[in-house]
């Protein structure tokens, strides 16, 4: 909403959010989505089968279930299979690296060199995002 509607503020999406406006929710698969509440209210009983899974209501449908001994499935809890995900940044369409806040810096880390275009396009589009997140500068961490 941001980069789409003039002015708007992560204070402006917390009303929102408080006031019961917006959802935050999965909608895609077990990806968190924003949608207006009264849409959310129509896909709710849809996306209920996606939700109890995620909660942990039902067992998924795996093929195998993750080894709990293997710790790159494990979140920050130590929950086995619940991998923890992490904001990234698109190049093409394509993740190329993660983000983070920090300290009024918007620390962008790539997964591999970017190139001058990627550089440059990924920049812009930070500096857009400043005033969004609070933030006051970009660096490539």
């Amino acid at each position: 909403m941001w980069s789409r509607i003039d002015g708007f503020t992560q204070a402006r999406l917390g009303v929102l959010l408080d006031k019961r406006m917006v959802v935050r929710s999965a909608l895609l698969l077990s990806t968190q989505h924003l949608a207006v509440a009264d849409d959310f209210r129509r896909f709710r009983p849809l996306l209920q089968p996606v939700l109890d899974r995620t909660a942990g209501r039902q067992p998924a449908t795996r093929p195998r279930r993750p080894d709990p001994r293997d710790r790159r499935r494990r979140s920050e809890t130590g929950e086995p299979g619940a991998a923890t995900v992490l904001p990234t940044f698109l190049v093409d369409g394509f993740v190329h690296g993660s983000w983070s806040v920090k300290g009024g810096i918007l620390r962008l880390v790539p997964f591999r060199p970017l190139g001058a275009a990627g550089t440059s396009a990924v920049t812009e589009e930070a500096e857009r995002l400043l005033p969004f997140l609070g933030a006051e500068d970009v660096a490539y961490v």
